[in-house]
C-alpha cells in the first residue's frame, strides 16, 4: 500500500517513470541509465547508497532493511527508483521462488501440476490440490528440499480433491494371568534365541525375539521392525492361532473386543471401566466431577502415501485403590493406581500390533468355617479360617488396522 501511494504521488507530480528495485543488505545491485547521468539522490542514504561506477552506470549498496526511493537525472529525462532492501534469507528465498524453470522442476519431482509456489515476504505460500492428505504433507516435504533454509515458514493451503480415507480398528483387549503365561511359554518381555521369530520388542530395535516353550518351532521367516518410538510392541502373524488356543482353553480372558472406525488423521477414545465421583467443594456448595477408571485407549490412525497404516496409541489402565483413600466432606474417595503407554508405529493393513507389559494386581479374600461359630471375634478363629489372595495379571491389547474404502 505504501509503495503504491508512493508511485501515485510521483505520477501526479509528473516526475517521469518509476521503477523498482529490490537488493539484500550487504550485497550490490547495478542500475543502467539510458543516458549520461548528471545527478542522483537518495531520501535514505542508512537504508540503501549509491557509487557511480561508469558515466551511464550505478551500483545500489544495501545498507539496512527498509525502502527508499532513489533519483537520477539524465539530461534529458529523470528515472525514479523505489528501493527495497531485504534480508539476506528473503533475497535467496526469491531467487528460487521467482525462477520459473526451476519452480517446474519442483512441480515435476512433486508429480502434481496443480500445485503453485509463490513467496510471501520471508516464507512460502503453497497452494493448489493434491489427491490425499499424505500427498499434500510430503508435497511440502518435498518443496523445503529445494529451499535455501529448510526450516523456512512454508503456510500449506493445499487442497485434498479426494474425501478423507477410513481406518478400522479391531481392538481385543486380553487378561492372562503372569504365572499362567509363563508355564505356556509366553514372556512378552523375554523373547530371544530363535533362528526364526515372529514377535519383537523395542529394549533393542535390531534385537531379534521369538516364543519359546511350546510354541518355539515351525514359526515364519524374520521380519522387518517397522516400529518407531514403541514400548514393548510385538507384530505377529500365524502367532494369532496360539492366541486364540489359549483363549478358547481358558488361560487368556477376553475382556472386550471394541471396533473402533476413524477417519483417517482424526483421533478416536475408548473407555472400558467406569467413573468415580470425586466431590468439590466451594464457599456455597458442593458440587461433583467424575473421574475415569478401567481401560483407556486413544488411537489416531493415518494412512500414509505407501497405504500403510501409521497410527499413535495411547494406553492407560487405572484400577482404584482403597488402600490410599482419602476422606472428603465425609465421603471416602478411592485414589487411582495407573500405568500409561504412548507409542507410534507403522504396519501394513491386516496386520496385527501387540501392546503387552501392563500389568496389575488383583486382592481376594476368602473365609471358611462353621456358620455362627467362626464369625465370634477373637474365639472364632478357631472354628474358621480367612485367606487373602493377590493374583498378577497382564493386560495384553491387540489392535488389527483395516482401510476402508473412501467415505461416501
Amino acid at each position: 500500500m505504501t509503495a503504491l501511494l508512493f508511485l501515485l504521488a510521483w505520477a501526479a507530480a509528473g516526475y517521469g517513470e518509476m521503477s523498482q528495485i529490490k537488493v539484500a543488505v550487504g550485497e550490490f545491485k547495478t542500475v543502467t541509465a539510458a543516458d549520461r547521468i548528471v545527478r542522483i539522490a537518495v531520501a535514505a542514504p542508512d537504508i540503501a547508497d549509491y557509487t557511480v561506477i561508469s558515466k551511464r552506470e550505478v551500483l545500489i549498496n544495501g545498507k539496512s532493511i527498509g525502502r527508499t526511493s532513489m533519483k537520477v537525472w539524465t539530461p534529458d529525462d529523470q528515472v525514479t527508483y523505489l528501493v527495497d532492501v531485504i534480508d539476506l534469507k528473503q533475497a535467496r528465498l526469491e531467487s528460487v521462488i521467482d525462477n520459473p524453470s526451476l519452480v517446474e522442476k519442483i512441480r515435476k519431482v512433486i508429480g502434481h501440476p496443480d500445485v503453485q509456489v509463490t513467496s510471501a515476504g520471508r516464507g512460502v505460500i503453497l497452494s493448489g490440490s493434491v489427491g490425499t492428505e499424505a500427498e499434500k504433507q510430503s508435497t511440502e516435504k518435498i518443496l523445503r528440499a529445494f529451499l535455501p533454509d529448510p526450516d523456512q515458514d512454508v503456510t500449506n493451503i493445499l487442497e485434498v480433491r479426494r474425501k478423507p480415507r477410513q481406518v478400522r480398528m479391531k481392538v481385543r483387549i486380553m487378561e492372562i494371568s503372569e504365572n499362567a503365561g509363563k508355564s505356556q511359554g509366553i514372556d512378552w518381555g523375554s523373547f530371544r534365541n530363535s533362528a526364526d521369530p515372529t514377535v519383537f520388542r523395542d529394549r533393542d530395535l535390531h534385537d531379534q525375539y521369538s516364543l519359546t516353550g511350546a510354541f518355539a518351532s515351525g514359526l515364519p521367516p524374520r521380519v522387518a521392525l517397522p516400529f518407531k518410538k514403541s514400548r514393548a510392541f510385538s507384530m505377529v502373524d500365524p502367532f494369532m492361532m496360539q492366541i486364540n488356543f489359549l483363549i478358547d482353553s481358558g488361560v487368556i480372558r477376553i475382556l472386550s473386543e471394541p471396533e473402533i472406525v476413524a477417519l483417517s488423521g482424526a483421533r478416536s477414545d475408548v473407555l472400558i471401566g467406569g467413573q468415580v465421583p470425586v466431590p468439590l467443594m466451594t464457599s456455597t456448595q458442593i458440587s461433583v466431577s467424575w473421574k475415569d477408571y478401567g481401560i483407556k485407549m486413544s488411537l489416531e490412525p493415518n494412512i500414509d502415501i505407501d497405504s500403510q497404516v501409521t497410527a499413535k496409541i495411547y494406553t492407560e489402565v487405572s484400577t482404584l485403590d482403597y488402600t490410599n483413600a482419602v476422606t472428603v466432606s465425609g465421603f471416602s474417595i478411592p485414589a487411582l493406581k495407573v500405568t500409561q503407554a504412548t507409542s507410534e508405529i507403522q504396519v501394513k493393513p491386516g496386520q496385527t500390533i501387540f501392546l503387552s507389559g501392563l500389568k496389575r494386581e488383583i486382592n481376594t479374600k476368602s473365609e471358611k468355617g462353621f456358620p455362627g461359630l467362626s464369625g465370634i471375634p477373637v474365639v472364632g478363629n478357631a472354628f474358621g479360617t480367612r485367606n487373602k489372595k493377590t493374583d498378577k495379571v497382564e493386560l495384553v491389547i491387540s489392535v488389527t488396522p483395516y482401510i476402508v474404502d473412501e467415505v461416501p
